[in-house]
């Protein structure tokens, strides 16, 4: 399943009491960069038009893995979840 939430649409012309919070206190402003990795042998024709955008790439691999990098990884910093969760951020 594949789904799309365009880039850019941060809820700052919301009310501000619907507004959820944008700062947080590890200073993250934006993502980036997405990398979804899957045991798929082949992946779709759709995701291989997908990964002609920038910012998200999706790729067959070993295990599944999301890879979310924060402000183009400016502080070069990483913090791995697994074996928790399939998840790396790069901030």
């Amino acid at each position: 399943m594949v789904f799309s939430i365009p880039f850019g649409m941060a809820p700052i012309g919301y009310p501000k009491e619907k507004q959820e919070p944008l700062k947080h206190n590890v200073d993250l402003k934006k993502i980036t960069n997405t990398k979804i990795t899957t045991k798929v042998e082949k992946l779709s024709s759709v995701i291989e038009i997908i990964n002609l955008e920038k910012g998200i790439e999706f790729k067959s691999g070993k295990e599944d893995l999301l890879e979310l990098t924060f402000d183009e990884g400016e502080k070069r910093k990483s913090r791995d979840f697994r074996p928790t969760l399939p998840l790396i951020i790069n901030y």
